[in-house]
């Protein structure tokens, strides 16, 4: 971790100033404290599942007060020594599910480290814990309540060695490999395959006993539990959109605030599967991010944006279509 402000984070976990110390003064204390209030800060998360930023614009509850996780390549500025005034910020441009730019404003007071120092003034990603102060359609304002990194395993007693861990395609599905043999750039056929072609071919390819109901309450489109993937088995959760849209999906088109998608990650899986019949769009793409990466604090999982070319080579590698 590169940042922290104690009285933000102690005040957002609900804790008393007396009943933290900071171990001021004794280097083993004060690292003590870092790993003890990094867990605090990630079982909060995982328990009040705190949203990340793309979900409070997409849901329009980006206000001010409202605390946010988010993940993505920031700019620093004034992470140097002519800097007298001792405030510093990094913004994040608009993209990956933000139509506008994200600055987090803070002071030098909380940098833990020296690295912190050359570390947050570069266009690396940073994993931030903030809230909301000020938002006027174009920029929104935030104060960080702690900034760090996704790399630190020993920090975070989660595997996140990479955020390339996440996504995986659906040809690592072993049922799914032998779409890899097909070559194709024209998307017009997937136009007449509906919703129930695709899940019949992919519930007969996971040797489900007969097309498995919706999963009780619409949560999504069906679960298996057949799925192979390095030897071993896995429970995926799939969402699958038709061609009654046929065009690049997008937000909208996952229901209302993106609710399929969060219905979707409510399931309890290692897979989540995100089919459709054109294109997959980048805000869908950084949403399904967005959810894996909190469930990922609470339990290992992985995604799959199954495009229309992946899910047409697959259907015509067995004889669907």
């Amino acid at each position: 971790m590169f940042y922290m402000s104690a009285q933000r984070a102690c005040t957002w976990l609900g804790l008393g100033a007396g009943e933290i110390s900071i171990g001021s003064g004794n280097p083993l204390a004060r690292l003590q404290w870092l790993h003890s209030m990094q867990r605090y800060l990630l079982a909060k998360i995982s328990s009040d599942k705190t949203p990340f930023l793309s979900e409070l614009i997409a849901s329009g509850n980006a206000k001010p007060g409202k605390a946010f996780i988010h993940h993505g390549p920031f700019r620093g500025k004034g992470f140097n020594q002519r800097n007298k005034s001792g405030q510093l910020s990094m913004t994040s441009q608009p993209g990956g599910g933000l139509n506008e730019s994200l600055v987090l404003n803070f002071g030098r007071d909380g940098l833990l480290n020296d690295t912190a120092w050359t570390r947050l003034a570069s266009r690396a990603a940073s994993f931030v814990i903030a809230y909301i102060t000020e938002t006027d359609g174009e920029t929104i304002s935030a104060i960080p309540i702690a900034i760090g990194d996704l790399i630190e395993e020993n920090y975070f007693q989660v595997p996140l060695s990479s955020m390339g861990q996440l996504w995986m395609r659906a040809s690592d599905i072993e049922q799914f490999k032998d779409a890899q043999s097909y070559e194709t750039e024209d998307l017009s056929d997937m136009q007449h395959v509906s919703e129930r072609q695709v899940k019949h071919a992919l519930t007969t390819l996971l040797g489900e006993s007969g097309p498995p109901k919706d999963w009780g309450g619409e949560m999504c489109d069906f679960v298996s539990s057949n799925l192979r993937i390095d030897r071993e088995h896995k429970v995926g959760a799939f969402l699958l959109k038709g061609p009654s849209r046929f065009r690049e999906m997008e937000l909208s088109d996952c229901g209302k605030n993106a609710d399929q998608i969060v219905r979707l990650f409510e399931v309890p899986a290692d897979i989540y599967v995100v089919q459709h019949c054109h294109r997959i769009g980048a805000r869908v793409r950084a949403t399904m991010e967005a959810f894996a990466l909190r469930r990922f604090l609470i339990a290992p999982c992985r995604i799959v944006a199954m495009d229309g070319y992946a899910t047409l080579r697959l259907l015509r590698a067995h004889g669907f279509v």
